[in-house]
């Protein structure tokens, strides 16, 4: 998720990685059902950070 952001400059709120077609290869995500909000921090233009909130203990605890 932390890689789809950085190279799509988008943020992402995800209500089940394990179901997500874009992170069907990633084998974290492939034992857990990982909530995810993931955001870039832009700086000046440029990418200066990601930030990365996951949960795994409440159902649709982000939303987009």
């Amino acid at each position: 998720m932390i890689n789809y952001v950085r190279e799509t400059g988008e943020s992402l709120v995800v209500g089940n990685g394990c179901a997500d077609e874009r992170f069907a290869n990633d084998p974290t995500l492939s034992r857990q059902a990982t909530l995810a909000d993931v955001r870039p921090i832009i700086q000046h233009g440029m990418l200066g950070g990601i930030l990365y909130l996951e949960n795994n203990l409440v159902p649709d605890a982000f939303t987009g």
